[in-house]
């Protein structure tokens, strides 16, 4: 739905994914015609499974401006796709809560707990002994 992510964990490793300096990627934006796109290819994945998603997070803060995560969980739904979501949105995703709840067998939530504290989660913390 977005390019880019403005989380800014320091141990996230989707700028490398697309070739992007880590400045780049904190500077996230929608992609272009993304809710048409899916509405048109929701047909072809009726049963299946849609995570929500590997190189950003469905609930980081451009989200509360484009709504694309909660208008992408409605379009998904209404062709029988179970959304699977996994996020560090915190209270942003619990904006969304009602639309999962009115599909509770097409709808799976996960949260991602790094830290405590957001500028621990900033931080890379790669123990050396593993």
């Amino acid at each position: 739905m977005y390019r880019g992510c403005g989380h800014g964990c320091k141990y996230c490793y989707a700028p490398g994914l697309f070739y992007q300096s880590r400045e780049q990627f904190l500077n996230p934006s929608p992609r272009s015609r993304v809710l048409e796109q899916i509405q048109k290819e929701a047909q072809n994945y009726s049963g299946k499974e849609i995570h929500l998603c590997f190189t950003c997070d469905p609930y980081q803060p451009i989200n509360d401006r484009y709504l694309l995560t909660r208008k992408t969980i409605s379009i998904l739904h209404r062709n029988n796709i179970k959304v699977q979501i996994l996020t560090k949105g915190g209270e942003r995703s619990e904006k969304d809560f009602d639309l999962l709840a009115l599909k509770p067998g097409l709808s799976a939530y996960g949260a991602t707990l790094t830290f405590i504290a957001d500028d621990d989660s900033k931080e890379s913390k790669v123990r050396k002994d593993l």
